[in-house]
């Protein structure tokens, strides 16, 4: 239970220094603070406070505020669910937070009286904007309340007296975030609330002559009255993640923790003014807001360069360390490849494939193994983004499978992008095709075979001698023929038909209208389909026919001759633009019905069941694994033509093994920064993550006490919380780089909805699950940003790719100047992502009593403690190393306020101190500045610590990157340590690698 003891005798010394009554202040002042011990007895069992709610509406919308005040950032804040439709009283609490659906519950104007009467005896109330209606406006300070007709986009501030200042700068701050939403134009048609033209009230934030939050002297007690926006109803804002309605469109860390933040500044408002100062979470060790990197290692490029170990040689230049999420499926940024990949067939009869969950990242298929690695023929090595496709990006690979060399295996046939033919030798299938090496075709002289550009292959005796002929369509609009003379050698017989396009002709050769007669059917990047019709005499005579296509998107249409359904007619497969397979089924007679399409159980990342390919798809059938299924082969332009890093044919292996090795022996984090889409199923998300736990255990790489960031961001949309639960489930235990599916920016480093980002643990059924806190967006942040997420001493959890060649260098160095800078100006340690999830833990878990020491005086002693001891991100040592920030009230300001603790220092007129012993805080005689007596001001990890006479002693219970900071000059023999300059001229001692202990001398 925390404890606030009676602090009656030692603040008795204050009592009538502090005058006033309630509601004699001036406008826009509150009168001054009265610390009473009346006052101060009723924060003896900690701080009471009780959400009201009706349960019999059926509204569970009350969760979400419950959920919040469940893990306050507020230490000694207590919270209960009191449903009024039952028995209840209201006489054991400090503060209420009443939900809406009270004011429609049976009894509320009996309910209305006593919340009105608990105000008036000193308690303090948390109104949301809906109670305007409800409540009399001299209990609210109002003289009228007025709808707001649109966004209120200028808003003004007043000078309000220092205990209001907490929640006008939270809203202030949600006021400037929220209209830097992406989104922010969707806000004109919703519901904004009503302001209020106040009468008594205190505004804190005004709009066009409306005061949109005020707070409200009733009696001896306070009423808090929000704006419309703030807490957020157009946001998930419920540590369960569950959508209330339509109009939540995202969980935004911003809103849900605005609205924290301001319900605990209510409460630190109500506890200054009556108690005297307010005890707030701190999310880092001893004190201290803690910040890491959260580097994405995951390009091959930077697998093959040893950028991990490089980055992390330029973090010991500045005194950082590294903090690595590995991907899975390996990839070159920005590259987009023609290269070929294959669903399986599941069934003889009918046209079904599964997805190869293995190498979903960006193609549905398993890649065609050519000469060892991935098929890939032309590349664009500057192709943009895997969010964005690109029309005017027209290459892709266009295969044909046959067994061209006749030795009883099936080959492959590629046309690229630069119009030469290549063969791929088969050499059978083992969980892909797998061929040689593609070697460009030759006619009877040798010289390469070639249509100029974009060649178009389809494969066949044209002539009737037995020997496979090739019929090739190209970028000039025409289809050309290469006879067969055996020996994989080809005659150049020119042109056989032009379609008159100017655009890139796609062919295909089989009967479509069942006369007996082959039939030539084209398609084109241009959106024709063409096809001139065999006779007995071939096709001369016969001129080319539009082929009507209806249901197809986009341009492209590559067509394949096949029997889908197996009803002996002939239909068309078509591959799209999108990367689709569209099945057009025929009539027997040359005509088509609309468009179905290849699906499969998954949705892809554009949301449809469409197996998903590259750009620019090319379809052909063929039994690839010979178990009687025929399986469908794509050739396409793919983004990064992945690699799972386990897979035999990941090229940069024992690159990766050597820098994953290096990050172990030297004590770095590493972690997963897991794929999933914006559709993933928890079936398709368990499988990735299982399979990505298998990826990192085959490099020998712990995998019991790790965290995860999103690949692409995304969480899938099925479920607000389903991919952090799954996450859970599979034994992760935080992601710290997330972005909603739905949101139209989805980049939480450059993202107002991630900004303010305070950390909590997703509940599930009551139970607290996964930890989750985004990533900053200090590096690519608009310019007050970062002062924002100080400002709250929001964990930072800096997003960085690392992979860089050895040019690249200089800007990461650059960067991590940046960091540097940022960590100097705000005061934060510098730790690694697992030792940050674990303090925030313990921070979370944080459990604080206080009693008066002694008979007289302000003088208390804190102890702090942990709640839970048997959660998994639980550590006795973190939880022992906890701090909390003292914020002092209008009526202690200017006291001379002294400490015993191991390791404190002032931020401004907050004091902030470790907690790892029980600390004494008290007021003594006013001191000259700097009398302290020398202590420490930073130990950035878990350490049991001891004082002498002139000397400290701190032995680290963690390793990586130690860090410690005095508060005047000092110096050290403890052998390895290095001592640097500390920011406000004491000296910072620093060492990396395994856990150590240092000696401190003070004194240069």
């Amino acid at each position: 239970m925390k404890k606030f003891l009676s602090l009656a005798v030692c603040c008795a010394m204050l009592l009538g220094l502090f005058t006033g009554c309630a509601g004699s202040g001036k406008p826009n002042e509150l009168s001054a603070a009265v610390l009473s011990s009346d006052a101060l007895d009723a924060v003896q069992d900690g701080l009471r406070v009780a959400v009201l709610y009706d349960g019999s509406s059926g509204d569970a919308t009350w969760e979400d505020l419950y959920s919040r005040l469940c893990q306050p950032l507020l230490l000694g804040m207590e919270a209960e669910a009191v449903d009024v439709s039952q028995a209840y009283s209201l006489a054991a609490y400090d503060l209420l937070y009443p939900d809406e659906t009270i004011m429609t519950a049976d009894g509320a104007d009996a309910l209305r009286e006593e919340i009105c009467a608990f105000v008036e005896k000193g308690g303090g109330v948390y109104l949301t904007n809906g109670f305007y209606s409800f409540f009399d406006r001299k209990f609210l300070g109002a003289r009228k309340f007025t709808p707001l007709k649109s966004y209120p986009y200028e808003m003004t501030y007043p000078a309000v007296n220092g205990d209001l200042q907490k929640m006008q700068t939270v809203t202030q701050d949600f006021y400037t975030l929220y209209r830097a939403y992406d989104d922010f134009a969707a806000l004109e048609g919703l519901d904004c609330g009503v302001g209020m033209k106040p009468s008594t009230a205190v505004t804190l934030c005004a709009s066009d002559g409306l005061t949109l939050s005020a707070v409200n002297e009733y009696g001896e007690g306070y009423v808090f009255w929000a704006s419309g926006l703030l807490p957020n109803p157009y946001c998930i804002s419920g540590t369960m993640l569950e959508q209330r309605g339509e109009e939540q469109r995202y969980l935004s860390d911003t809103a849900m923790s605005a609205a924290r933040l301001l319900e605990s500044a209510f409460a630190a408002f109500w506890q200054e003014r009556t108690a005297g100062f307010s005890a707030w979470k701190i999310f880092g060790s001893f004190g201290t807001p803690a910040m890491s990197w959260e580097l994405h290692f995951e390009e091959l490029g930077g697998f093959a360069d040893g950028s991990g170990v490089a980055f992390a040689e330029l973090c010991r230049k500045y005194a950082q360390i590294p903090s690595y999420t590995t991907v899975r499926n390996s990839y070159t940024w920005f590259a987009r490849n023609e290269t070929v990949s294959s669903l399986l067939g599941q069934s003889a009869d009918t046209l079904s494939f599964a997805m190869d969950l293995y190498e979903n990242a960006y193609s549905s298929g398993a890649h065609v193994a050519a000469g060892g690695e991935w098929l890939s023929l032309a590349m664009i090595e500057e192709g943009g983004s895997y969010f964005k496709d690109y029309p005017e990006y027209d290459l892709r690979a266009y295969p044909a499978v046959c067994d061209l060399d006749g030795d009883g295996t099936l080959d492959l046939l590629c046309g690229s992008s630069d119009g030469l033919l290549y063969f791929c030798r088969g050499k059978g299938y083992d969980g892909r095709m797998v061929t040689e090496a593609p070697v460009p075709l030759t006619d009877q002289s040798g010289a390469q075979l070639s249509v100029g550009g974009y060649s178009a292959p389809t494969t066949g005796d044209w002539d009737g001698d037995g020997i496979t002929d090739i019929l090739c369509g190209a970028a000039d609009g025409k289809v050309y023929l290469f006879r067969g003379l055996g020996g994989l050698r080809y005659a150049a017989a020119g042109a056989v038909a032009d379609t008159g396009l100017a655009s890139q002709v796609l062919p295909d050769w089989n009967d479509l209208n069942g006369d007996g007669y082959a039939d030539l059917i084209c398609g084109s990047n241009a959106g024709k389909l063409l096809v001139q019709y065999g006779t007995a005499q071939g096709l001369a005579g016969s001129g080319f026919q539009p082929v009507a296509v209806s249901g197809v998107d986009g341009n492209w249409l590559a067509p394949r001759v096949y029997d889908a359904d197996g009803d002996g007619t002939a239909d068309l497969l078509l591959g799209t633009f999108d990367g689709y397979v569209a099945i057009l089924h025929g009539d027997g007679n040359g005509a088509f019905a609309p468009a179905a399409f290849v699906d499969l159980e998954e949705q892809n990342y554009k949301g449809n069941h469409h197996a998903k390919f590259g750009n620019n798809c090319v379809p052909v059938m063929a039994d690839l694994n010979g178990d009687g299924c025929d399986d469908l082969l794509c050739g396409s332009l793919e983004y990064g033509l992945a690699y799972p890093i386990d897979s035999p044919y990941f090229p940069y292996r024992e690159e990766l093994a050597a820098q994953l090795s290096y990050f172990i022996n030297n004590q770095m984090y590493v972690g997963m920064h897991y794929y999933t889409s914006a559709y993933s199923s928890a079936e398709r998300e368990a499988y990735e993550l299982q399979a990505h736990l298998d990826a990192l255990e085959s490099y020998g790489m712990p995998t019991d006490r790790i965290g995860a960031t999103q690949h692409t961001w995304f969480t899938s949309s099925l479920s607000p919380s389903q991919s952090f639960l799954s996450q859970w489930d599979a034994g992760l235990l935080w992601n710290t780089g997330y972005a909603a599916p739905n949101d139209p920016y989805p980049y939480p480093q450059n993202n107002a909805h991630s900004v303010i980002s305070m950390p909590f643990f997703v509940t599930r059924n009551g139970e607290q699950t996964i930890l989750l806190q985004n990533c900053a967006s200090l590096l690519y942040a608009e310019e007050s940003w970062p002062d924002m997420s100080a400002r709250y001493g929001m964990p930072m959890c800096v997003y960085y790719h690392c992979d860089f060649t050895a040019e690249d260098s200089a800007a990461s160095e650059d960067k991590i100047r940046q960091v540097q800078a940022f960590r100097e100006k705000y005061g934060y340690n510098f730790v690694m992502e697992n030792q940050l999830a674990s303090a925030v833990a313990a921070a979370i878990n944080l459990d604080l009593s206080v009693e008066r020491n002694g008979t007289g005086g302000f003088d208390l002693m804190l102890r702090g403690a942990g709640e839970e001891t048997d959660f998994p991100l639980y550590d006795a040592a973190y939880q022992n190393a906890c701090g909390v920030r003292l914020c002092f009230g209008e009526a202690m300001r200017g006291r001379a306020i002294r400490t015993d603790a191991d390791v404190w220092y002032w931020d401004g007129d907050d004091l902030c101190i470790g907690l790892n012993r029980p600390v004494r805080v008290y007021e003594t005689e006013e001191a000259a500045e700097g009398d302290d007596p020398a202590h420490l001001t930073l130990v950035n990890l878990p350490a049991e610590i001891t004082a002498a006479e002139g000397q400290v002693e701190v032995a680290f219970a963690a390793g990586g990157y130690m860090e410690a900071e005095t508060s005047v000059p000092a110096a050290t023999a403890s052998a390895g340590w290095e001592t640097r300059p500390g920011v406000n001229g004491g000296t910072r001692f620093i060492k990396y690698g395994a856990a150590d202990t240092l000696v401190i001398e003070y004194g240069e």
